[in-house]
């Protein structure tokens, strides 16, 4: 018998065993792509990021009409927006 206990609604293998690295890297919404960059979800902050996703300054995707994003992807943007800003 394992120690594993799997939270109620998380798919089995959500724990990273076996589970994909897509969806433990996935943040789903305004509200969580806030929270990924600035710690915070505040109203304010999902309003910055709505407006960067029609401005098409941040790196999202979209499924019908909600917002998702990838932390991988969004700390690479920042990673290449810092080398770029050191150039300068």
């Amino acid at each position: 018998m394992t120690a594993e206990v799997q939270r109620a609604g998380e798919a089995p293998g959500a724990n990273g065993e076996g589970a994909s690295s897509v969806g433990a890297d996935l943040l789903e919404g305004a509200g969580e792509i806030a929270l990924f960059l600035w710690g915070k979800d505040k109203p304010t902050k999902r309003r910055q990021i709505y407006h960067l996703v029609e401005s098409e300054a941040i790196p999202i995707f979209r499924m019908g009409q909600r917002i998702y994003a990838r932390r991988s992807t969004l700390t690479a943007w920042i990673e290449k927006q810092e080398a770029e800003r050191c150039k300068r």
